[in-house]
């Protein structure tokens, strides 16, 4: 039994892997990324949401139910691989180029991947384009002084993280 969903900071979303073995019987599952829901329909049981949960939150949730309703049947839940994904690091990154990351990365966890930003590159205006589109500017200095992370957003395959040169400074002497 496999269905498509994903872990994203650790709840279920709409994509990534769930396996549920419950003896020879299967589970079906129903994203609906419109609502931002997901439900497992169990046989005999019926339909469990579990969207915005973690994994270990679902794994118990499950095993009770199983326990409860099932009697005798033994469950074991397990969660599958993440999917790759391919991006692109471009401008003024330390190591520029494409990169194959698991579907959980963000642009800060990208931007580890490439080994940072050179001296002449923005922390001020790294941005995500995605289908030629910049669709989120990040502060990155803001993210690592302030803790403002709400920008930095999980990645999808054919995203380019642009880093512009730092433009026009000013010193004091």
């Amino acid at each position: 039994m496999t269905g498509k969903m994903e872990f994203e900071k650790g709840m279920v979303s709409t994509s990534g892997l769930l396996e549920r073995l419950i003896e020879v019987e299967k589970l079906s599952f129903y994203p609906n990324p419109a609502k931002n829901e997901v439900t497992i329909s169990i046989p005999e049981i019926g339909p469990v949401s579990v969207a915005g949960q973690s994994f270990q939150r679902i794994e118990k949730k499950l095993e009770k139910l199983i326990a409860n309703q099932m009697i005798g049947v033994q469950s074991d839940i397990t969660m599958g691989k993440l999917r790759s994904i391919n991006i692109y690091i471009l401008g003024n990154a330390m190591k520029a180029g494409a990169y194959m990351v698991n579907s959980l990365t963000t642009m800060f966890d990208a931007l580890f991947v490439c080994g940072g930003i050179k001296p002449i590159g923005s922390l001020r205006n790294v941005q995500l384009k995605r289908n030629g589109r910049v669709i989120v500017t990040m502060d990155i200095y803001s993210f690592l002084m302030d803790g403002d992370n709400k920008k930095d957003i999980r990645l999808q395959s054919g995203d380019v993280i642009f880093i512009p040169p730092i433009g026009n400074t000013a010193g004091i002497s």
